[in-house]
C-alpha cells in the first residue's frame, strides 16, 4: 500500500497538475487518488456524462474525440482531463478514448472539492495549472478547426 501511495505521489509530481504544489499537498491529492487501467479502444470518459471527477493520464495515449468520432486531438502522460465538468459542473464536452494501454489516475470530485476549498493557496495554484491545459487545448482545437475550415473551402471549390 505505501509502495502504491509513493508511486502515485511521483506520477502526480511528474504532472501539468503539480506544479507549484507543496509535497504536502500533493500527498493528499495521492490519498485521493483511485487508479484506473484502460485497454486500447475503451471508453474513459463520454460526452454528455454528468461526472466531475478529475484525471490525470500517467501512463498511454488516449484520443479525445469529437462528436463525429474523429479524432481531433491527444493526451499524452502527465496531462489531466475533464477538468471542464470539474470546473464547470456541466456535463463532459467530449468523448476520451484509451489509443493504447492507459493507466489513470481519477480523483472523485466531491472528495477533491473539499481538499481544495480546504487549500484556497494551493487551490489557486492547481486553477492555474489547468488554466494552462485549457489554453493548450484551445490552441489545439484553433489549429484543428482552421485545417478542418481549409479542407472545406477545397473541397467546395474556393482558393
Amino acid at each position: 500500500m505505501v509502495t502504491m501511495l509513493m508511486e502515485t505521489k511521483d506520477w502526480i509530481m511528474r504532472s501539468y497538475l503539480a506544479k507549484g504544489l507543496s509535497a504536502g499537498f500533493v500527498d493528499q491529492l495521492a490519498a485521493l487518488a483511485v487508479r484506473e487501467t484502460y485497454q486500447d479502444g475503451e471508453t474513459i470518459i463520454s460526452i454528455g456524462d454528468t461526472g466531475k471527477d478529475l484525471y490525470l493520464l500517467v501512463e498511454g495515449k488516449a484520443d479525445i474525440l469529437a462528436m463525429t468520432g474523429e479524432t481531433f486531438d491527444s493526451i499524452l502522460p502527465g496531462a489531466p482531463f475533464g477538468e471542464l465538468a470539474m470546473l464547470d459542473g456541466k456535463p463532459r464536452a467530449a468523448t476520451v478514448v484509451a489509443a493504447m494501454h492507459c493507466d489513470v489516475l481519477r480523483f472523485p470530485a466531491e472528495p477533491l472539492a473539499t481538499l481544495l476549498k480546504e487549500n484556497p493557496v494551493e487551490f489557486n495554484v492547481v486553477l492555474q495549472n489547468l488554466c494552462f491545459v485549457l489554453c493548450e487545448r484551445l490552441r489545439s482545437n484553433n489549429a484543428y478547426l482552421t485545417v478542418m475550415l481549409a479542407m472545406q473551402d477545397v473541397q467546395q471549390g474556393g482558393h
